[in-house]
């Protein structure tokens, strides 16, 4: 992480949670602010955070940090490397017509969030929103942490959109 330029950040009483430490480590390219710590919740930085949460049967969580959503990267999904595909295919939320994404429209004509891909001749429906608790894990191997490191490159090359 650090050869790529991401830096560390020991962050207490993280956002929107009970969380009293998060160790992240954040590509300061995204912007100026302080990280926020934990990967739910206004990130402006990709990166990954690991944080202590006192009151889960898991304590330690290390997330993937995804700054804005999935729906710029699900949007340039064909761009994606075919195993980064994968990955993703298996932790995005399919859309279930919940109708979140909608809940403010009173006109009822606003079309689903959802993003539409294409993966191995199958066609998949994806939800763009709140990634964060998809893309978290009480442990890890070099496989997840290969994953992650193709992710956080690819989000990587939309940075100049965001700052």
């Amino acid at each position: 992480m650090n050869d790529r330029g991401y830096k560390s950040f020991d962050i207490y009483d993280a956002t929107a949670s009970d969380c009293k430490f998060s160790l992240t480590y954040a590509n300061p390219v995204w912007s100026n602010e302080f990280p926020k710590g934990g990967c739910e919740y206004k990130i402006k930085h990709t990166g990954i955070s690991m944080r202590y949460e006192p009151y889960s049967s898991e304590s330690w969580i290390l997330g993937v940090c995804i700054p804005g959503g999935m729906k710029v990267y699900l949007e340039h999904f064909d761009e994606m490397p075919a195993g980064l595909q994968g990955f993703v295919i298996s932790r995005v939320k399919r859309c279930d017509g919940c109708r979140y994404c909608v809940q403010t429209d009173k006109t009822g004509n606003r079309p689903l969030a959802k993003i539409s891909v294409q993966y191995e001749g199958n066609a998949y429906s994806l939800c763009p929103y709140y990634p964060g608790y998809r893309f978290w894990w009480t442990s890890m191997d070099d496989t997840l942490a290969d994953h992650i490191i193709v992710l956080l490159g690819f989000m990587d090359r939309f940075a100049d959109n965001k700052k």
